[in-house]
């Protein structure tokens, strides 16, 4: 019980408000403090603050994204970006418990003129995502974006550069650069990956996928993985980071 008599003989009720934070009020009656902090809870499971008023969904995406201590900081960048940019201007003051599927498919319609299908489908990931935390934590009955059809993003197909044209690129490239387009082509290692690498993690002519850009982690286990270069590609990144690496 969050109801606790204090030492003048009163009785002191708490309840976490929306955002987390401590709300308490004191009662002569030990009833009274407990009926304000049953009422409180019932409103919290409404949507609505110990003020009353009805949290939006601009307060939630803070909210959720102050608490997502599990995404790397490039995803957390992303969601932020199109919150700010695109969803929240046009989603955010709607009462969180109120928006329905119905917004949800307005929204995607509206901004499906303007961006790529892969762009609209991001957007609905991340609202999908966002509420289905609210959902988890009783700020929503339902996901709304459950019922919501997201745009197909077509398939194409991928394409390979050949020996010959990583070599010719690669030539095309200033010095500093060269072995960057060689480590890239004959590892297949992706951006984030490629601008991760480090001296600590090339051992002759083998190389460790360990990380991404400033040290963040790779987005599952089976990214990290040790790749063995041809022996010519391996003699040029030696010489490279002779020549260039700082430590």
């Amino acid at each position: 019980m969050s109801v606790h008599k204090t030492d003048q003989g009163s009785y002191r009720a708490r309840v976490r408000d929306l955002a987390g934070k401590q709300v308490t009020r004191t009662f002569k009656l030990k009833a009274d403090a407990n009926n304000w902090e049953r009422d409180q809870l019932q409103l919290r499971s409404q949507g609505v603050s110990s003020t009353g008023s009805r949290i939006t969904v601009t307060e939630w995406a803070d909210i959720w994204l102050a608490s997502a201590r599990n995404l790397s900081p490039g995803t957390l960048k992303t969601y932020r970006r199109d919150l700010d940019r695109y969803i929240l201007p046009e989603l955010g003051n709607l009462p969180l418990n109120k928006i329905s599927a119905d917004h949800i498919d307005a929204y995607l319609n509206s901004i499906s003129k303007d961006f790529a299908p892969s762009s609209v489908h991001r957007h609905y990931r991340t609202l999908h995502r966002m509420f289905a935390i609210a959902v988890q934590r009783n700020r929503m009955p339902v996901n709304v974006c459950t019922p919501v059809q997201p745009p197909k993003i077509p398939r194409t197909e991928m394409r390979f550069l050949t020996s010959a044209q990583v070599e010719a690129l690669a030539d095309a490239m200033p010095d500093r650069y060269r072995v960057w387009v060689l480590v890239a082509g004959y590892g297949a290692l992706r951006w984030g990956e490629l601008q991760g690498l480090h001296p600590r993690n090339v051992s002759g002519g083998q190389i460790k996928v360990v990380e991404q850009l400033h040290g963040t982690e790779l987005k599952t286990l089976a990214s990290t993985r040790t790749i063995t270069l041809p022996a010519s590609v391996a003699a040029e990144l030696a010489a490279h980071m002779a020549e260039y690496s700082t430590g």
